[in-house]
């Protein structure tokens, strides 16, 4: 996460912990920042598929709808806008993960064509190096 948004780790982690998140999972806990006990603390419920960005973008336009209604209070408008950029952050990351996969993809496919070269050849593809 910290490569994606050009952060070092130990930032991000103080961020989330700012932002009253629980990193679940985290292996490295030598480093904590100190919270007060009246501090809500989240935690994160990881999905088992990642939203769509038509999912993101609806969320998007929820957000957007709510932000032209009148009457809300300064922290509704402060957790929309941070819903807004998270909805934005979401929608680059998945781009680059769709690359990624795809990449992996072709990665696995050029695999399986060299082990049938090699095969093809009498080497044993774990062996054989490639040119």
């Amino acid at each position: 996460m910290a490569a994606q948004v050009n952060r070092k780790p130990e930032a991000v982690r103080k961020k989330l912990a700012r932002m009253g998140l629980v990193v679940v999972g985290q292996a490295n806990t030598s480093s904590r920042t100190t919270t007060s006990e009246q501090e809500t603390r989240i935690r994160l419920d990881i999905p088992e598929e990642l939203p769509s960005v038509e999912e993101a973008l609806k969320v998007l336009a929820g957000a957007m709808d709510a932000l032209t209604k009148p009457g809300l209070s300064r922290a509704d408008i402060q957790r929309l806008a941070k819903v807004v950029n998270a909805v934005k952050v979401y929608q680059k990351l998945f781009g680059e993960y769709m690359e990624y996969r795809e990449i992996e993809v072709k990665l696995e496919d050029y695999a399986q064509k060299y082990e049938q070269l090699a095969k093809q050849r009498g080497l044993d593809a774990k062996q054989a190096k490639p040119a």
